[in-house]
């Protein structure tokens, strides 16, 4: 791109750190935005900043494994031994053992959303500033918090992923998958119940969990000890995220989709049929007779190439079909995110010319019947032609009511009675007069 465009909700969150890293006098600050090479605008991203000896990073991130649109914040010790960074939660034992807070943020649908949850973790940030700068310079507390989360991996992996090369690509997939995972352990059910106060649901759920970390059972302690009747305030309304989606249920779509899809389909399957057949009749424009003509071949075509394209149409105008309210919120949602619920025309031309290569290849698949012989198209990519002179023997099965024509390579074809009596034995009977009656073919009726 030659000038970053930003979806709302990453202009926002650029906006927010930007000021955020000049009022606490960050030594250094980058936004580092994420994006595909065909993505015209940037959805995820990070904000970097620079402390006196840690690293703290905003991540927000569209798709984080099976979380959605989640922002959470990573901190780093440039005098660690291994390269691993922490969540506020994996340090809060060093911070605060009594602060069990929300600092994971997933389902972020707007820029208000995530102008209040960033200022969660800015405030997070302010008020251990300190402390983080002190375990940044003390060498044995970033090893002992290094320890800790190499035990919590090892639990995982049932291996010590840090034993061998840490510059190996595997090396970096099993700390995504780690990261992804640990992020849905704090976008799950269980966690959503603690924050909204029902804590025998939380700690019903969470107890079926495995491999808990160091926070998740001092915050299932803490669980337990709420179930009497107290409460605690662990995130506010606004930035409860695991309540307020805002996303469009997708169920609610399905209606409008599935007409838009027949709208789509319907007319496809009309203009494809008339196409199969002007195929159909100029490959065989000599022919006496086609089995290709509406066999089973070009109707498979013809619906599989319509169901493909009504489906890449639909997905074009399925939003005009619903309601105003519904389809205002999905806009929304769509803006939020800076990406556009239409798909790109290169799709539409891509599935298009593919149907048109199918439809020709099932329009021209099948046999066909001329005055000489016939000619056998029933194979991909090849073609058998037989003369009515290489005919050696004709039979009648009568279970089967079809004539079977042997040539004199070998090959057997058939026909029902109908086509064979109008189209093949006024030709066939001029070599062969005798026809055979019987019951079977080779063992086949």
């Amino acid at each position: 791109m030659s000038q970053t465009q930003y979806s709302p909700i990453m202009e926002e969150m650029r906006t927010v750190c930007t000021r955020f890293a000049a009022d606490t006098n960050a030594q250094d600050f980058r936004f580092l935005p994420a994006s595909g090479p065909d993505d015209a605008v940037v959805t995820e991203g990070a904000a970097r900043f620079l402390f006196d000896s840690f690293e703290a990073v905003f991540f927000y991130d569209m798709r984080a494994g099976k979380v959605k649109q989640v922002l959470e914040c990573r901190i780093a010790f440039p005098l660690g031994k291994l390269p691993v960074d922490f969540s506020l939660y994996d340090l809060l034992y060093l911070l605060d053992e009594n602060d069990f807070h929300c600092y994971i943020f997933p389902n972020i649908h707007s820029p208000e959303q995530m102008r209040a949850c960033l200022g969660v973790l800015r405030g997070a940030i302010e008020r251990y500033r300190e402390q983080l700068s002190a375990i940044g310079n003390n060498p044995q507390l970033i090893e002992h918090a290094q320890r800790r989360r190499r035990k919590e991996m090892l639990r995982f992996f049932k291996q010590d992923i840090f034993s061998g090369s840490m510059d190996h690509p595997v090396f970096g997939w099993r700390m995504r998958t780690y990261r992804e995972w640990y992020l849905s352990r704090f976008c799950s059910s269980w966690y959503a119940a603690y924050l909204a106060g029902d804590y025998r649901k939380a700690a019903k759920k969470f107890a079926a969990y495995d491999n808990k970390s160091d926070y998740e059972l001092r915050l299932f302690r803490f669980i337990k000890t709420l179930e009497a009747g107290a409460s605690y305030t662990a995130v506010g309304g606004e930035t409860n995220t695991y309540l307020q989606t805002g996303a469009v249920p997708r169920p609610a779509l399905l209606p409008a989709q599935v007409a838009a899809f027949l709208l789509a389909a319907i007319p496809c399957a009309v203009l494809f049929a008339l196409f199969s057949l002007m195929i159909c009749l100029c490959v065989y424009r000599d022919a006496l007779y086609t089995t290709a003509l509406f066999g089973s071949r070009m109707i498979f075509g013809i619906l599989f190439c319509a169901a493909l394209t009504g489906a890449v149409i639909a997905r074009r105008f399925y939003r005009r079909l619903l309601p105003a309210s519904l389809r205002e919120r999905l806009e929304r949602e769509q803006a939020a995110v800076g990406r556009s619920a239409r798909p790109r025309t290169a799709r539409l031309h891509l599935t298009v010319i593919t149907c048109l290569i199918v439809l020709a290849l099932s329009a021209k698949s099948g046999m066909a019947l001329y005055d000489k012989g016939l000619v056998d198209n029933r194979t991909l990519f090849s073609q058998t032609t037989e003369l009515y002179s290489n005919v050696t023997e004709l039979y009648y099965v009568t279970d089967a009511d079809a004539y079977y024509l042997r040539f004199s390579d070998g090959a057997l074809f058939s026909c029902n009675s109908y086509v064979a009596q109008t189209y093949v034995l006024p030709y066939v009977e001029r070599e062969i007069q005798t026809v055979e009656h019987v019951q079977e073919i080779d063992g086949n009726l």
